[in-house]
């Protein structure tokens, strides 16, 4: 896919590195962190990507530089700390979905600062902020604060709650700010997880539609093996997922999120309204999209998203060390 310099994506949060525990009891080393995972992601679909982040000077640090340079994401708005590199360690259940435990304190991500913000947000079409570590880390949570109240009005932000419960101890200020970041976002990409930790007595319809009335253009909701939501003012849709060999699921909601971004951009449902004139077949085709690509990252360990090329058979051709194939993506 030829790169779209015109249309610029800026995605802000963690890079760390995930720590895989492996059948003999050791660790995989990969770069990881889900606002890291979605820059990656999109940036190999052919979008101009920037990552804003904290990247430590130590190993794990230069790991994530090389694995984000490598995949084409600018890191001219990447902030160089003297802190070690956060870590996430995972643990597989056994349907292959991971859990995680957080080293943040002392680490890159425990020290954010406004100072971090980059300048030239007017140069950005789009803004994706991830809760994961926003959301219960008080250092990040005040520059996306600050970040999503620059944007409005400006930019298309896409946010993620990812809601990582083990990392919250004050659940009333994470709940609110949630709320807040929420009504600040064009478009809300969600776990059907995230909606039962937050509303565990409401439908996936229902909050859906609660976040439509608060002025979100787009609501998406992915519910792992079993597909994809999508709601509008006046679309809605639900997608099944295709059954594949599952090696894990990190980062497959991310290269979701990805997905999703590239599809609004080929196919120019880039502002508010647009979104909003999202008919079902085209919402429908576009979280057939983004389930693809995710679907496609669950067949490899860790989080590594495809490398796309265009093609003219309503398919891209997926490269990965396996060698190129095909994965169906409808009417891209």
């Amino acid at each position: 896919m030829t790169e779209r310099s015109a249309f610029n994506v800026i995605v802000c949060g963690e890079a760390l590195i995930d720590l895989l525990e492996q059948p003999d009891g050791s660790f995989l080393a990969r770069p990881g962190g889900s606002p890291t995972n979605t820059a990656v992601a999109l940036s190999r679909l052919g979008i101009r990507t920037a990552l804003v982040a904290r990247l430590a000077a130590d190993r794990f640090g230069n790991l994530l530089r090389t694995h984000l340079t490598e995949s084409g994401v600018d890191l001219f708005s990447a902030v160089h700390s003297a802190k070690p590199t956060t870590l996430a360690v995972a643990s597989l259940d056994e349907t292959k979905n991971a859990s995680y435990s957080f080293y943040i304190d002392g680490c890159a991500d425990g020290s954010w600062s406004t100072a971090d913000i980059p300048n030239a947000l007017d140069a950005t079409d789009v803004l994706v902020v991830s809760g994961s570590l926003a959301l219960p880390t008080p250092a990040m949570a005040e520059v996306m604060e600050n970040l999503l109240h620059r944007a409005q009005g400006q930019l298309v932000v896409v946010f993620d709650p990812n809601i990582r419960p083990a990392l919250i101890t004050d659940k009333s200020t994470v709940t609110n700010r949630l709320d807040r970041w929420i009504t600040q976002s064009t478009i809300v990409k969600a776990s059907a997880e995230d909606v039962a930790w937050r509303w565990p007595d409401k439908t996936i319809e229902e909050v859906a539609h609660e976040w439509i009335e608060q002025g979100v253009a787009l609501i998406v909701i992915t519910d792992g093996a079993r597909g994809a939501y999508g709601y509008t003012t006046s679309a809605s849709t639900r997608c099944e997922a295709p059954a594949v060999d599952v090696i894990d699921t990190i980062g497959a909601g991310d290269t979701f999120t990805a997905g999703l971004i590239n599809w609004l951009a080929e196919h120019s449902f880039t502002t508010s309204d647009a979104l909003r004139s999202l008919t079902s077949s085209q919402l429908k085709a576009a979280l057939d999209a983004a389930i693809a690509l995710a679907s496609d990252t669950c067949t490899r360990p860790g989080a590594d998203p495809p490398w796309a090329t265009a093609s003219n058979s309503g398919s891209i051709a997926v490269f990965s060390g396996n060698g190129p194939r095909k994965v169906r993506t409808h009417d891209r």
